[in-house]
C-alpha cells in the first residue's frame, strides 16, 4: 500500500513548490465547504475562484491531464457533493433538493469545455444559497409540508391547486387558504418558483433552447413561461441566459 501511495504521489506531485500549492488548494475547498455551510455564496464563489487559480497554476506549469474535460467534469461533480452534503447537514433531505440535484448532475455531464467548470460551480452555490433562504421564508407544518412534497414530486408535471386537491382530497379553495394561511405563499407561486429555479440551471447550459427549457420544467406553453421567468427572475430567459 505504502509502495502504491508513493507512486500516486511521484506521478501527481511534480516538485515540492507543486506540494505546497496542493495544500494551499485544500485549503480554499475547507473555505468554500464552510461558506457553504454558513449559507454566504459570495465566500464561496471567493474561495472557488482561488482553487482555479491553482488549477490554472498548474496547466502553465506542470503537464496537464491528457483529458481536461474529463477531469474538468470529475472536479464539479466532487464540488457538487460538497455542496449537497451541507445542504442535508442544514435541513432534512427534500424532494426538491434532489431534483436540484439531478439537475445539476445532468448539466455537468454535458459539459462540452474545461473552462465551464467555475460557472457551473457557480450556478451550483447560487441555486442551493436561494433554496436555503426560502425555506428559511416559509413557516411549514405537516400539512404544508405534505403539499410541498406533492408539488416537488410532480414539479415537472401539469400541475394546478385542483390537481394537488384531487390528490389530497380535499377542496381547492380550502387548500389553497390553509396553505396560504401557514406559509404565507401562494400555492401557485410556489410552484412556479420552484420551476424557475430549476430553469435557470438549464438556461447556463448552451445544450438547451428556451422553449426546451420551458418544456423541461413543468410548462406547456414557451410564452407564458417568459411571463413567469420574469416575474421571478427580473429579466427574460434570453436576458439571462446571455448575463450568466
Amino acid at each position: 500500500m505504502a509502495h502504491k501511495y508513493q507512486v500516486f504521489l511521484e506521478n501527481t506531485i511534480h516538485d515540492h513548490n507543486h506540494l505546497q500549492t496542493v495544500y494551499e488548494r485544500l485549503d480554499y475547498i475547507l473555505l468554500f465547504k464552510e461558506a457553504i455551510s454558513n449559507n454566504n455564496p459570495k465566500e464561496a464563489k471567493e474561495a472557488m475562484a482561488r482553487f482555479y487559480e491553482y488549477i490554472a497554476y498548474d496547466h502553465q506549469n506542470y503537464v496537464p491531464p491528457e483529458d481536461l474535460l474529463a477531469a474538468a467534469i470529475g472536479r464539479t461533480q466532487f464540488f457538487h457533493g460538497l455542496i449537497y452534503s451541507a445542504l442535508l447537514d442544514l435541513l432534512a433531505p427534500s424532494v426538491f433538493a434532489y431534483s436540484l440535484s439531478l439537475v445539476h448532475i445532468e448539466t455537468i455531464n454535458q459539459m462540452k469545455k474545461p473552462d465551464e467548470a467555475f460557472a457551473i460551480t457557480c450556478t451550483m452555490i447560487d441555486t442551493y444559497c436561494e433554496y436555503v433562504q426560502s425555506l428559511k421564508r416559509i413557516q411549514t407544518s405537516d400539512f404544508s409540508t405534505k403539499v410541498l412534497t406533492l408539488i416537488d414530486l410532480n414539479i415537472k408535471n401539469v400541475l394546478t391547486t385542483h390537481i394537488l386537491a384531487d390528490h389530497l382530497h380535499l377542496n381547492p379553495d380550502y387548500l389553497q387558504k390553509k396553505f396560504k394561511a401557514e406559509t404565507g405563499r401562494n400555492i401557485t407561486d410556489i410552484i412556479n418558483e420552484r420551476r424557475i429555479a430549476l430553469a435557470k440551471i438549464y438556461l447556463r447550459s448552451s445544450q438547451f433552447s428556451v422553449t426546451d427549457v420551458a418544456y423541461e420544467v413543468g410548462f406547456s406553453d414557451a410564452s407564458y413561461f417568459g411571463k413567469v421567468f420574469r416575474k421571478f427572475a427580473g429579466v427574460t430567459p434570453g436576458q439571462f441566459r446571455k448575463n450568466k
